[in-house]
């Protein structure tokens, strides 16, 4: 990690790093996602306009198996704590799974508003996207508007309560309001700002082959189409935030400070390998 490539990330609001994890251990990660029942009964499944569904898990807690260590990666965190210009730690870590033909799209939004609501009062946070297995325009790849993450906060919208009940109405709006997740909605940046910032942002196609790295600005507009493809796509995505970047808000989902211990590539392999017999 150079200066030029810190230099590109805070212009263009994205940097790819093709090869960065080995295809063993990629694969011994695929398998793992497709043994895990949680992920296919995971409550964070979410339902898109055409009733399309993402699925997926996530967690804030530090976990003691292939999915915390990934996500502890002393070379990962060493490049996230370059781009952030400080010491990180892990906010959330996440697994997406979008099946073949039946994925659903994901609306055009950026990270940090849900984060501000959060309690965060900087954007000083990012995220990397490791592709377990290729993920292209095709199955559905991460879409950005380069350099939008100089935009700042945009207001976030919630759509798909129309003809919800009273109290289910306002238990979305609770939920939106603090940032929290709710699968029977789809919140995202204000439709006419993205309007706007399609007309004047370059629309990049993050297309990663298996075992590269994306790592994303907490601000850029980013999105992901259905994957209408025969192909599944499957993606982990570690989130870090500044260590003095805490969030103030105490009962809300931020995620406090703790220290995070990198772990050697070699001992992330060694976890993965002995985790097989299990799945």
């Amino acid at each position: 990690m150079d200066k030029h490539h810190i230099s590109k990330f805070h212009t263009e609001g994205y940097l790819i790093i093709p090869q960065f994890f080995p295809q063993e251990l990629m694969e011994l990660l695929k398998k793992k996602c497709q043994h895990d029942s949680a992920i296919q009964d995971s409550p964070l499944t979410q339902a898109d306009s055409k009733g399309r569904v993402t699925k997926g898990i996530s967690w804030k807690e530090k976990r003691d198996d292939l999915y915390g260590a990934i996500s502890c990666s002393e070379n990962l965190v060493n490049i996230a704590e370059a781009l952030l210009g400080g010491e990180v730690y892990n906010w959330h870590s996440k697994i997406r799974y979008k099946e073949p033909e039946v994925g659903g799209e994901v609306e055009w939004h950026q990270d940090y508003p849900y984060w501000y609501k959060s309690g965060l009062l900087r954007p000083d946070a990012l995220s990397c996207m490791i592709a377990i297995e290729r993920t292209n325009k095709e199955n559905a790849c991460l879409e950005v508007l380069k350099g939008s993450h100089k935009m700042g906060r945009i207001d976030l919208t919630m759509r798909g309560a129309e003809n919800f009940s009273k109290d289910k109405l306002l238990k979305a709006l609770t939920t939106f309001s603090r940032g929290g997740h709710n699968p029977d909605v789809q919140t995202g940046t204000d439709p006419e700002r993205v309007e706007e910032a399609i007309k004047r942002y370059e629309h990049v196609y993050c297309e990663l082959e298996q075992g590269d790295i994306l790592f994303f600005h907490s601000n850029i507009l980013h999105a992901s189409s259905a994957n209408k493809s025969k192909f599944h796509r499957w993606l982990l995505i570690c989130t870090y935030n500044r260590f003095d970047n805490e969030p103030y808000k105490k009962d809300c989902d931020g995620t406090p400070y703790s220290t995070l211990h990198k772990i050697a590539p070699n001992d992330i392999l060694k976890i993965a390998r002995s985790e097989m017999p299990t799945v």
